[in-house]
C-alpha cells in the first residue's frame, strides 16, 4: 500500500487517509471525529492517531470496527511494549541498526500482538471475519506505514520487503533495499 498523500510521516491520519486504510466512508469517519481534538494541525489539515479514529467509530457511529469488548490486560500490556519497541527504534540512528531492531525485537513482538488481538477477538465473540480484518489491516498499517519508505526514522522497506521481514524473520535479504 503506498502511503497516502494525508498520511503523515509520523503516524498521524487525516479523515481521507483513514476512510482509505479502514474502508469507511470519509462522511462516516468525519462524523465520527466531531468534536474530537486532532492529534496535530499540518497546514490546515486536522490529523489523528489512528487508535483514536478507531476510538471514535466506535463510540460515534452505528457501525462499529470494533466489538464493545474491552481489551484484556495481556493484550494493553503488548500494545504498551510495542509502541516503546518502535520509539526505541525510531532513536537508532543507523538504518542498519533500526533493521536489525526491527527484526530481532520489533517484529517478534508484533507476531505476539497479532496472535493476542485475533485471540482476543475470538474470545469476546467478534465474528471470526471481522476479526481477521481489523488484525491484517493493523498489520498493514503498522508494516507498511510504520516501516516502509515513507516512515520517519523506519526501515526503509518497500512493502514487500516489510511482509517478508514479517513473514521470514532473519532471512530477509537487506541487499535488495
Amino acid at each position: 500500500m503506498a502511503k497516502s498523500a494525508r498520511q503523515s510521516s509520523d503516524g498521524l491520519f487525516s479523515v481521507s487517509a483513514s476512510s482509505e486504510i479502514l474502508g469507511r466512508s470519509r462522511r462516516t469517519i468525519s462524523h465520527a471525529l466531531q468534536g474530537v481534538k486532532p492529534d496535530a494541525i499540518r497546514s490546515g489539515l486536522k490529523l489523528w492517531r489512528m487508535k483514536r479514529i478507531v476510538q471514535a467509530i466506535n463510540a460515534n457511529t452505528q457501525a462499529p470496527i470494533l466489538t464493545g469488548a474491552s481489551q484484556n490486560g495481556d493484550l494493553q500490556r503488548l500494545f504498551d511494549q510495542l509502541n516503546e519497541a518502535d520509539h526505541e527504534m525510531r532513536g537508532i540512528e543507523s538504518l542498519e541498526g533500526r533493521r536489525a531492531y526491527a527484526r530481532e525485537t520489533l517484529l517478534p513482538l508484533l507476531h505476539e500482538v497479532d496472535r493476542e488481538m485475533r485471540s482476543d477477538g475470538r474470545a469476546n465473540g467478534e465474528q471470526p471475519e471481522l476479526t481477521d480484518f481489523r488484525c491484517d489491516k493493523h498489520l498493514l498499517v503498522f508494516l507498511v506505514s510504520g516501516l516502509g519508505p515513507d516512515a520517519t526514522g523506519g526501515c526503509d522497506w518497500s512493502p514487500s520487503q516489510c511482509w517478508d521481514a514479517y513473514n521470514a524473520g532473519d532471512d530477509h535479504d537487506d541487499e535488495a533495499a
